[in-house]
């Protein structure tokens, strides 16, 4: 990010911090990647940094993901996918057997998500997606590039060697959330990246947290969103818990005794 970008993204950061003073104490509690992923983990940071590596030299995944985002988008990764190592390193400690992410897009994280399984040889995913096709206004948030390519349906970017441990339901979030947890009973990990409203944020979090197992993480992407309007604070405090932060991205463990009443 240069020096204009840069400066450019901290004023930002100061109007939302001035037009919303809730958020000053989450924001500067946020922790580097490889600290989030030990608070969150219990990981050793030596150990953590072996996986950030091994994210990093993923040089043909990236350069994959690369040529479709060229073909279809007429871009390649930005910065903010470097990121990516985050979740890597989350789902290669926490080894998941049953994961449920809403969200999905174009699928870059999904496909990050999907190589961590695979490197691990162990869990699945299910994903929840709201095409964001059309006028459909409640779709995944109003993503910086609008609109799925032509053609494009969500996670059409993943790579089709990663398709086997992924199962992918279209429609509201609201309406097959309950049925999928239902289905699965208990998940390991559950991770909030659709549409970024107070209300709908807070309907995500009430409805996985009771099939999350003891240990199970909660990540919710965006607490910042201008629509979150805190409300992942507001969710930890109702519930007496430990957060951590990371850029936008937040988690919470479950613990023994920690059950959403």
């Amino acid at each position: 990010m240069n020096r204009d970008r840069l400066l450019e993204a901290s004023l930002r950061d100061l109007i939302k911090l001035a037009l919303r003073p809730y958020l000053i104490q989450p924001y500067f509690r946020r922790q580097e990647q490889v600290d989030f992923v030990a608070s969150v983990t219990g990981e050793k940071p030596a150990a953590l940094r072996v996986l950030e590596r091994e994210f990093y030299e993923k040089h043909e995944f990236r350069s994959r993901l690369n040529q479709s985002l060229i073909e279809k988008r007429g871009r390649i990764l930005g910065p903010g996918a470097i990121s990516g190592a985050g979740f890597y390193m989350l789902i290669r400690v926490l080894r998941p057997a049953n994961m449920v992410e809403t969200g999905v897009f174009d699928g870059i994280t999904t496909s990050v998500l999907l190589l961590a399984m695979r490197d691990n040889a162990h869990g699945r995913l299910t994903s929840i997606d709201l095409p964001a096709v059309g006028e459909i206004k409640d779709s995944t948030h109003g993503m910086p590039s609008g609109q799925l390519p032509p053609g494009c349906k969500p996670g059409w970017i993943i790579p089709d060697e990663l398709r086997d441990r992924h199962e992918l339901l279209f429609g509201d979030s609201r309406e097959l959330l309950p049925r999928v947890l239902a289905e699965r009973g208990v998940v390991d990990v559950f991770m909030h990246d659709s549409l970024h409203t107070d209300e709908h944020m807070t309907f995500e979090f009430d409805a996985a947290w009771p099939h999350l197992r003891d240990g199970g993480v909660l990540l919710s992407d965006d607490i910042f969103a201008w629509g979150a309007r805190n409300c992942f604070r507001r969710f930890c405090r109702r519930h007496r818990l430990d957060y951590w932060t990371w850029g936008a991205l937040a988690a919470v463990v479950k613990r023994d005794g920690s059950a959403a009443s």
